[in-house]
This record gives structure tokens, sequence and C-alpha cells, in this order.
């Protein structure tokens, strides 16, 4: 029985395992081909990068709670009310979708917190250790690599 249950376990948890160490090979690629390229542009994907995978976990995040609701009712045999979560759910991830799209095509007015953390750098020293000024040529990098993103992704 324990043995069984391994095997289903481990046939559920390869895929995932691939796709996950498909993502680790490809941010690893990214970093040796940008390192040879220059330094801003290393910083800048890696800038943008983390912006576009906290804006979609975020947004994917939220969108995650329509799974349980729908088993929870196929398993009290409330077929019925499945479609009406499952049409919330799309009306869900069309309204997040929107914020998500006007933060990676705009990000110079979503990054103004920037002028307020250097004010207090003291304090935040250790997570943004640049100015203002200073950041410019990386967040026009970013900026460009965010829209780019923006439409190579399958989700937007």
């Amino acid at each position: 029985m324990l043995l069984a249950a391994a095997r289903g376990l481990l046939a559920h948890a390869f895929p995932i395992l691939i796709a996950q160490l498909a993502s680790i090979g490809m941010m690893v690629v990214d970093t040796a081909v940008l390192g040879h390229v220059s330094p801003v542009d290393l910083a800048a994907v890696a800038i943008g990068g983390g912006i576009h995978v906290s804006v979609v976990f975020a947004l994917v995040g939220i969108l995650q709670a329509v799974a349980p609701v729908v088993a929870h009712l196929h398993g009290a045999k409330r077929e019925g009310e499945v479609a009406g979560v499952l049409q919330q759910g799309f009306w869900l991830a069309l309204l997040l979708s929107l914020p998500g799209v006007l933060f990676l095509t705009h990000p110079g007015r979503c990054w103004e917190w920037r002028k307020w953390m250097w004010r207090w750098r003291p304090r935040f020293a250790s997570i943004w250790p640049c100015s203002p000024g200073a950041c410019r040529p990386r967040c026009a990098i970013a900026r460009s690599m965010l829209f780019a993103m923006l439409w190579a992704s399958r989700g937007c």
C-alpha cells in the first residue's frame, strides 16, 4: 500500500521536478550568456526577471484559490455550482491581468518608491544599494525586458 502511494506520488511529482530543473537551467544559461555581455545588462535582467516573477506569482497565487473550491464542490456532489465558480475564476483572472499588464508595461511609474527609499538609505542600504540616478541604465534595460517578457508569456 505504501509502495503504491509512493509510486503515485512520484508519477505526479516527476513532471514538476523536470519543469523546475528546466527553469533553473534557463536561469543559469541567462546568467552565463549575459555575464559575457556586460554587468549592466546582467543586473537589468536580474531586476526585470525578479519583478516579472513577483507579479506573475502574486497574480497566479490568487487564482489558485479556485481549484480547491472546485474540488470541494465536486467532492460534495454539487457539480451544478462548479461552472459558476469557474466562470468567476475566469473573470477574476481577467480583472487581475489588467494591473499586471499595466505594471509590466509601465514599470517606471511603479518604481517611484525608489526615491522614497533613497531618503531612508541608512535603513535600507542592504536591499537597495544604488542611488536612483545610478540605476537608470539598468532600469531602462529592465523595462525593455519586462515588455518583451509580457508578450512572450503565455499567461498574459
